[in-house]
Parts: C-alpha cells; sequence; structure tokens
C-alpha cells in the first residue's frame, strides 16, 4: 500500500471538507497528524513503518536504543550535547544507552563499552551527548548506522564475555598480589 498517497488523499479531503462538515474532531485530527508524521518519518530515514512504535506526536520508538524524536526549542533538548549546540525543528534519529556500560551485562565494563560507543560516533552523528551516552543522526546520516547497528552490537555482545572474564582475572590478580604482600 503506498502510505503516503493514502495520507495525502486523506489531508486532501480534510482540506476540502472537514470544516464544512465539521468531520475531523479533535482526536481525529490529532490522529490523523500522528500518522502524517509517521510516513513522513519512514521517507525520512528510509524506515518501514512497521518498525516505528508512536509514543507522541514527536516520538517514535524503534526498540530499547534507538528512536525518532522531534527536537526544537520549545520541546525536545538534547541534555548535555558535547559541543553546546542544538537541534532546531528537526527529526532526528537517536541511539541512546540509559544504563552505559551495563547495556550488555550485569558488568560494569566502561573500557568496553567506551569502544563500542566510540565505533557507534564513527558514524559521524549531528549531536553528541556523551554524557548520558546519546547520539543523534540526521535522515541521511542515519542510513548507514541503521543498517549496520546490529552488526556491531553483536560483534561487542560476543566481545563482551571474553571482556568480563578478562576483568575478572584482573581483578583476582590484584587481590592475589595483595595477599602475597601480607
Amino acid at each position: 500500500m503506498d502510505y503516503k498517497k493514502a495520507i495525502d488523499e486523506l489531508e486532501r479531503v480534510y482540506n476540502d471538507y472537514g470544516k464544512e462538515l465539521n468531520a475531523l474532531d479533535e482526536y481525529s485530527r490529532t490522529h490523523f497528524e500522528k500518522l502524517r508524521n509517521l510516513v513522513l518519518i519512514s521517507e525520512m530515514f528510509e524506515l518501514p513503518h512497521e518498525i516505528l512504535s508512536l509514543r507522541s506526536w514527536n516520538y517514535y520508538k524503534i526498540d530499547e536504543e534507538r528512536s525518532i524524536g522531534f527536537f526544537c526549542e520549545n520541546g525536545c533538548r538534547i541534555s548535555w550535547s558535547d559541543d553546546g549546540t542544538q537541534p532546531k525543528d528537526e527529526w532526528l534519529y537517536i541511539i541512546s544507552f540509559s544504563n552505559g556500560p551495563y547495556f550488555f551485562g550485569r558488568e560494569y565494563l566502561s573500557e568496553h563499552f567506551n569502544s563500542f560507543f566510540n565505533d557507534l560516533k564513527s558514524y559521524d552523528p549531528a549531536f553528541i551527548d556523551t554524557r548520558n551516552h546519546c547520539l543523534y543522526f540526521r535522515g541521511e546520516e542515519s542510513k548507514a548506522i541503521h543498517k549496520d547497528y546490529k552488526i556491531i552490537t553483536d560483534k561487542y555482545r560476543d566481545t563482551y564475555s571474553a571482556a568480563t572474564k578478562l576483568a575478572k582475572i584482573k581483578q583476582l590478580k590484584r587481590e592475589l598480589d595483595k595477599l602475597e604482600e601480607q
């Protein structure tokens, strides 16, 4: 189904007849706006609309770490943008890890996570919030990271186990050294 064509037709009907017929109440109009945004986002980021889960008029979730949001001066803003800049009235593809290194498991392996986060940053996001582990990409910039995200994540998930064992070995060696010093 051509969703853009369908939305365009609904908008045309609303614009032509909505006021005279009072056909669309506020709820219907809001729902229509959300559908139109869904089509816009799907096209802008070249994502199938089926993977986008509507959370509010300006926020669509892809999965636990990825979403698309609308950023403007009086709306969503980046908490701690590394360079202090803010987006201006635009949709952005967001990758966010609220738990930082715990993303991979129960061990807090900051070195492992930072390596992973730096790999993601190499895709040249428009905005970076290192403190909150968030990356923000514009439409065109997001295509490559969206395509490679699972590959990168799987690579680091696979090495997490080895990194956990190595961290445990280092910890046990430090403890052993302390005991030998006594």
